[in-house]
């Protein structure tokens, strides 16, 4: 997550609440594989899976202006 605030925030190619919902992702992952969550709501599910979505489309759009 460094790296995408050191490559592309600070050159303004990528809001940095993208790198916050990659963050915050992967360690809920984390957690989940460790055992430490073992439920999570409707409601936070649908969050995430939206986020998601926007985060892949987000990065689609990066390796587009890279080529």
């Amino acid at each position: 997550s460094s790296l995408l605030n050191q490559v592309f925030v600070k050159k303004g190619m990528l809001n940095s609440k993208f790198v916050d919902w990659y963050e915050e992702m992967f360690a809920l992952a984390h957690h989940i594989s460790h055992g430490e969550i073992k439920k999570i709501t409707g409601k936070n599910l649908e969050m995430y899976l939206e986020r998601a979505d926007k985060f892949i489309g987000e990065m689609a759009n990066l390796v587009k202006e890279l080529e």
